[in-house]
């Protein structure tokens, strides 16, 4: 069982290594980059379970954040795509059952002189700090999430969709985060949750896990929550003072720190969130100087690791009840077949609805139903 169990897994695998290879080619061919491949396979990796992420390098998840951070031009550097594509996908997993060959994530392209912002703020030195970390030094446009997760969306950067206020702001967050020797990864993940909030249409395309509609294999509602130490912080922004005059887009906030919608997608350390939230707000003269506390190089720990999850004992989905039922190779029509107005072929045991439901159906369908009764 265990070695089909491996197998079956190992067809998985190469099969979506198929797949995403292809569309990274493809990808390349149209805009010289590799960024929806690089967010691809940081997505795969982050689904993977522990066991076998533990096989992938240690930099593997950071060196394609900053992939993607950096939406490189490919076709700027001496590397060779094919290769850039071939080194991800052969990483880790099943490279220690030499299926396939192991290898180190390339190295993150270093742009020597970033180019200039052909924005009114390419003056701004954190404006072109910003530019350079998210958009590998040339400013896209705005993208028009309104539009929805459309064809043309859905494989774009949620960076594009940073509105100008968005950029602005971060601007100047990192021209902070600078002075104050902030990892600049930091910002680098905010930007991404706030981008993916807007890319999703400010969240109205995302169903809270929290809806009631999600349930375990044995049936129990099940609800998600931050760990205690997110939890904490997440309190602690919405009930504090800053959150009424920050800058930062309120309704992102509230979003994000909402357990059903960021438990499972907040890249960004809360705990930073929570500083620019107050240094970006009415209390920002009075906030402290951030000294050593983001110093150390951020490496974001998977959402799905840190997410709690709650099962229900008082509300469980209602077990299924068939319409008919074969015990001991005879068949039953059910009460709740009966009720539907199902009949049964002993000798097939197929069932099948009588025709006095079925013209009462179509009675219903058409509209007469009601004029008849």
């Amino acid at each position: 069982m265990r070695r089909a169990a491996l197998a079956q897994a190992n067809i998985e695998e190469q099969a979506w290594r198929q797949h995403v290879a292809a569309q990274s080619r493809n990808e390349y061919s149209h805009t010289g980059k590799l960024t929806t491949f690089c967010s691809q396979v940081r997505g795969h990796h982050a689904s993977l379970p522990a066991i076998e992420r533990a096989q992938y390098p240690e930099d593997y998840a950071g060196k394609l954040q900053q992939l993607i951070a950096l939406d490189f031009d490919w076709t700027r550097s001496g590397n060779d795509p094919a290769d850039v594509i071939e080194q991800f996908v052969a990483a880790g997993s099943f490279a220690h059952q030499g299926m396939i060959s192991t290898a180190s994530p390339p190295a993150t392209p270093v742009l020597a002189t970033p180019p200039a912002s052909t924005t009114r703020a390419s003056t701004s030195a954190g404006y072109q700090l910003m530019v350079s970390r998210l958009f590998g030094g040339k400013e896209p446009a705005v993208g028009n999430a309104a539009e929805g997760m459309s064809m043309s969306n859905i494989g774009r950067s949620p960076y594009e969709f940073l509105t100008r206020e968005d950029r602005a702001l971060l601007a100047e967050m990192y021209a902070y985060a600078q002075d104050e020797g902030v990892d600049l990864a930091h910002l680098d993940f905010l930007a991404y949750d706030i981008g993916s909030y807007r890319q999703h249409n400010n969240g109205r395309l995302m169903l809270s896990f929290n809806s009631g509609h999600s349930y375990d294999a044995e049936g129990r509602q099940v609800f998600v929550s931050f760990d205690d130490k997110d939890a904490a912080t997440a309190s602690r922004i919405l009930s504090g003072t800053a959150i009424n005059s920050t800058r930062l887009d309120q309704g992102f906030l509230r979003y994000i720190l909402d357990p059903g919608f960021g438990a499972l997608t907040v890249t960004s350390d809360l705990e930073f969130l929570e500083w620019m939230v107050s240094k970006f707000s009415g209390r920002g003269e009075t906030t402290p100087s951030l000294g050593e506390k983001f110093a150390a190089t951020y490496t974001p720990v998977s959402p799905s690791q840190k997410a709690v999850f709650h099962a229900s004992e008082d509300v469980r989905l209602a077990p299924f009840e068939p319409h008919v039922t074969n015990v001991n190779g005879v068949w039953t029509v059910t009460e709740k077949g009966k009720a539907a107005g199902r009949t049964l072929d002993q000798v097939t045991g197929q069932s099948r609805r009588t025709s006095a439901s079925l013209a009462d159906q179509e009675l219903q369908r058409s509209g007469l139903y009601l004029l008849l009764y």
